[in-house]
């Protein structure tokens, strides 16, 4: 049976193997970043009482 501390432990050895290729490290740290602005804007967005308003006109004269 596969345990929480074995996935763990795991997971740690597939991501310091990858942070090993190059360019890898970087994409992850920029991967993060954005999905923290999604998660933020997301949570933004989720608010009771957002709205959103769609403002339109038209001035060109006849």
């Amino acid at each position: 049976m596969v345990t929480g501390s074995d996935m763990a432990a795991e997971y740690d050895e597939v991501v310091k193997k990858a942070q090993q290729q190059p360019g890898i490290a970087e994409l992850m740290k920029a991967y993060g970043r954005y999905d923290e602005l999604v998660k933020r804007a997301n949570a933004y967005l989720s608010r009771p009482g957002t709205k959103v308003i769609i403002s339109t006109s038209n001035s060109s004269s006849q």
